[in-house]
């Protein structure tokens, strides 16, 4: 059982750690690693997983589609492509939403999610 409160930057931190990156902060370098969480040598069974209801989605979520991506959103949608070893289909400056999230479902169909 951990009890270590986690932020939002324990993320960035324990990637950075995971393939020696560096920090890109103050904030993230102070943050807890979520190395501890990630400790099982074999994995679950199956039947042992939580049941996941997903919400239903909010009939206004469509209207951000079109917005550009922000230097995050960017970001986490270029590492998805690097991980599975492909280019990003996305330009920095007229990358959209619709465009990083058709990018990040090649790369879960890729990883087989």
């Amino acid at each position: 059982m951990i009890n270590a409160p986690f932020e939002h930057t324990s993320l960035i931190r324990t990637l950075a750690r995971q393939w020696d990156l560096g920090t890109l902060t103050q904030r993230d370098q102070a943050a807890p690693d979520l190395g501890p969480v990630f400790n099982r040598r074999t994995r679950r069974p199956a039947g042992s997983w939580p049941v996941i209801t997903p919400r239903p989605l909010d009939a206004t979520a469509n209207d951000n589609l079109g917005l550009k991506l922000n230097v995050l959103q960017f970001a986490i949608s270029s590492l998805g492509a690097a991980v599975i070893d492909d280019a990003s289909d996305l330009e920095r400056d007229r990358a959209t939403v619709s465009q990083a999230l058709a990018q990040m479902q090649r790369v879960a169909r890729r990883l087989g999610l």
